[in-house]
């Protein structure tokens, strides 16, 4: 997320390591000097070393303040902490950033991986403008649950949080994957606040989707979402993000990201039908070179162990 300088809410990496850390028992600390940014971290089981991440699970790192600012942050965070091991995930429009710092540190102790996310442009257009000039199904699929009655409702109590767990349960259990626990959510809801909404679209009585959406002052990021495909008749989805987009829109935002697709074809037909483009982020691994040939010569070991024992027999 950028580490913004505009009016309005400023997602706070130090509170989501905050709450990262805490439900899945990692530590985290914040970057001296640098205010919200924080790193989680988690100690090698193996080799008792501790890899140092910011931005875990998704989340893309940029900065608002021009190429070479940014670049000295990025150079500070690898510096301090590629003697342990680091990984920074920078977003679509921080590459220069990137290039900068690796000049420094070295190409021999950085790797640099891509992938992609969807991102769709709002700034300075109203909401009615963003959804006419999505695709014609899209908007039908909106209309039509609004037609049937579907309500978006903002997911904060307790029993809130329980529908959703269960939703979630469900909706994991039918794509064979892990859901996120529940404390998960709590946590991020109690440490960011209005930095974070969660959203259901309900169908009479019955919650049959969810999103989940951090907020920045520049840029919306869809994290999560889950539905009950079995119960969801009327495309709640569409429904909630078409709210979600109103919401930024009235916020200002400039960017909404789609988030990440895994390759997936069909969620990248999904977020390409509400206008997203195709953009490219970048997790940088920086290492020091004791560690990247711990790294290696372990490497080794477990190809040349797995090469025995497949051989064997």
């Amino acid at each position: 997320m950028t580490r913004a300088r505009e009016p309005g809410p400023v997602f706070s990496s130090t509170a989501f390591c905050r709450a990262w850390a805490e439900t899945y028992g990692m530590g985290w600390q914040p970057v001296p000097g640098e205010g919200d940014l924080g790193v989680v971290y988690r100690r090698s089981r193996r080799l008792g070393l501790r890899d140092y991440e910011l931005g875990p699970r998704g989340l893309y790192w940029g900065a608002e303040g021009g190429a070479e600012r940014s670049a000295a942050v990025v150079l500070k965070l690898a510096r301090r902490w590629s003697t342990l091991g680091l990984t920074l995930n920078c977003r679509y429009d921080a590459r220069a950033q990137l290039d900068l710092a690796r000049a420094a540190l070295g190409p021999a102790r950085t790797v640099v991986t891509e992938a992609y996310t969807h991102v769709l442009s709002i700034e300075g257009r109203s909401h009615a403008e963003v959804f006419a000039r999505l695709k014609p199904v899209t908007r039908w699929q909106v209309r039509r649950a609004e037609r049937a009655g579907l309500r978006v409702v903002p997911l904060v109590s307790a029993e809130d949080l329980e529908r959703h767990e269960r939703l979630l349960r469900a909706w994991a259990a039918g794509k064979g994957v892990s859901p996120e626990p529940r404390r998960l959510f709590e946590a991020l809801l109690r440490e960011l606040g209005e930095r974070v909404v969660l959203l259901g679209a309900v169908d009479g009585e019955q919650l049959v989707a969810t999103v989940l959406v951090f907020r920045d002052a520049t840029e919306w990021f869809y994290w999560h979402g889950a539905r009950d495909a079995a119960a969801d008749r009327h495309f709640a989805t569409d429904l909630l993000l078409s709210e979600i987009l109103r919401q930024a829109c009235e916020h200002r935002v400039r960017y909404f990201n789609l988030g990440a697709s895994n390759g997936i074809a069909s969620l990248e037909a999904f977020k390409e039908r509400w206008g997203g483009e195709r953009r490219a982020v970048w997790s940088l691994r920086a290492l020091s070179p004791w560690k990247r040939s711990l790294v290696v010569a372990w490497a080794r070991l477990r190809a040349a162990g797995a090469g025995g024992s497949s051989g064997a027999g």
